[in-house]
């Protein structure tokens, strides 16, 4: 499967963008399910699991040289996707279906009311997995 290893770039985070609006836009990324057959079910959920922040619960932790930040992941839609909780259901069709979602970073509130924010390299990674119920 072509989208079991991408990387989502974020752009550069602007860390005043960070203490006016807390988090940035969003960047979308897709999951790609190739020759889905219905025969066997039409449905297929999904979950993301990785190292949740301590200072944002729900979001994904950043390795690196920034601090005070944090990854969330959301539907195509803004639906919140909490790390190692959601497990969201799509309906599935024959052939390829293409799964929407997206990520952000997020401040913390402390690294906000503290002007703790520092900029810098970071990664994060996440494991998605499909559950066909």
């Amino acid at each position: 499967m072509a989208s079991a290893n991408q990387t989502v770039k974020l752009g550069n985070v602007i860390k005043s963008t960070l203490y006016l609006h807390q988090r940035t836009h969003s960047y979308g990324y897709s999951i790609v399910l190739e020759d889905c057959d219905i025969s066997l079910g039409n449905s297929v959920e999904i979950g993301f699991n990785g190292v949740e922040d301590l200072q944002q619960p729900g979001l994904l932790a950043v390795n690196g040289m920034a601090k005070g930040i944090a990854i969330g992941l959301e539907t195509e839609k803004g639906k919140p996707l909490e790390i190692n909780k959601t497990i969201e259901s799509y309906l599935l069709h024959e052939g390829n279906r293409t799964l929407k979602f997206a990520a952000y970073v997020s401040a913390s509130e402390a690294a906000i009311e503290h002007q703790e924010i520092i900029e810098g390299d970071f990664t994060a990674n996440v494991a998605f997995t499909l559950y066909y119920p």
